[in-house]
């Protein structure tokens, strides 16, 4: 809700404490433990490590947000809570979005000093933003949570994808940066006669190759383990698919090229606000990422085009996927097919 009073705005003010009791109850797992039995402050602190008064502290911000409700002495998710918290997504992957929301945070010190220099607000406090591309490519349970997460997250975009495609005739498609195979699982139980290959980091394969499928679709999927900025490309395939793998560059339209048969196509897969003015989530954002860049802009659609112009790729269609407006990473998605350009320039 937008703010009317000055007790709105000194509400706001405070809206880190709230914020940060909130990343802590879905990192702590609180909602699924009070689902499952309800619990006073001091039981439930007992059980969390937590000094009773402090737990009842940090309930009754949840309790005030609407979050939770009160049984007696005890606490229970509210019916806000189920709907927007338990029945959306998994414990795991609630408590790594706000892990990851916690990350960000240290951005924010001293904002007032920071804000005004072009530098990176991180580097200021010595800090370096969170380096989420590292720790999952050197540590195994940081690709599983990572990938998991995403997993679940893409899944409404995943069959958006799968219902919007027509992949019949093709054979082969190459899933670049695939995670863990949801967008290909989805594709290949669309359409029996396609094989994919997903093309991500060893420790990311290595948690796709672990989840259960269909033996059907599981015969018909595979994992190559390769850093697509670096690496080559396997190449002979009808189809590039490049979903949330960006930022883009030229020289990886041109490793593209070279993976797609002569008739072969690039899917590009991303977020676009769409809007002007930038509205939520984009502002905040795109405001978050101005602190490490202060050049900083969202990616729009005349950027990817140049940049598959002078990877050799032209724009044959662009199209906005299916989109939930209840959950905002199923929102502002386009797919975008490229064909690739022949030797006289000429797609």
């Amino acid at each position: 809700m937008r703010p009317e009073t000055a007790e709105d705005i000194a509400a706001l003010m405070d809206g880190y404490i709230t914020s940060a009791a909130l990343n802590t109850a879905l990192e702590m797992g609180v909602f699924w433990l009070l689902d499952e039995a309800p619990a006073s402050a001091a039981a439930l602190g007992a059980r969390l490590g937590l000094p009773g008064n402090r737990c009842r502290f940090l309930l009754e911000i949840l309790a005030g947000q609407g979050l939770l409700q009160r049984q007696g002495e005890g606490f229970l998710p509210s019916e806000t809570a189920r709907r927007a918290i338990l029945q959306v997504y998994s414990r795991p992957t609630w408590a790594a979005l706000a892990g990851m929301a916690t990350d960000r945070m240290p951005a924010m010190l001293d904002l007032t000093e920071a804000i005004g220099e072009d530098a990176s607000a991180w580097d200021r406090q010595g800090r370096a933003p969170p380096g989420y591309f590292r720790q999952i490519r050197e540590d195994r349970g940081a690709a599983e949570t990572y990938s998991l997460m995403l997993q679940e997250l893409h899944l409404p975009l995943a069959q958006a994808i799968a219902g919007s495609l027509d992949l019949s005739g093709k054979k082969r498609l190459l899933d670049l940066g695939g995670g863990s195979g949801g967008i290909s699982t989805c594709l290949l139980q669309r359409f029996p006669a396609l094989e994919a290959v997903v093309a991500d980091l060893a420790t990311v394969c290595d948690v796709g190759r672990r989840q259960p499928r269909d033996p059907a679709v599981a015969a018909r999927l595979a994992f190559q383990a390769l850093d697509f900025d670096c690496d080559a490309l396997p190449g002979g395939f009808d189809v590039v698919l490049a979903c949330d793998t960006g930022p883009y560059s030229a020289e990886l339209f041109r490793k593209i090229s070279y993976a797609l048969r002569p008739e072969g196509r690039l899917l590009l897969v991303e977020q676009f606000p769409g809007d002007a003015p930038l509205k939520p989530p984009w502002i905040t954002w795109s405001f978050r990422n101005s602190l490490h860049d202060a050049r900083y802009q969202l990616p729009g659609f005349a950027a990817l085009e140049a940049l598959l112009d002078e990877g050799g790729f032209g724009v044959s269609s662009k199209i906005p996927l299916p989109e939930r407006q209840d959950i905002r990473w199923a929102r502002g998605w386009w797919l975008v097919e490229a064909v690739r350009r022949g030797r006289d320039g000429n797609a």
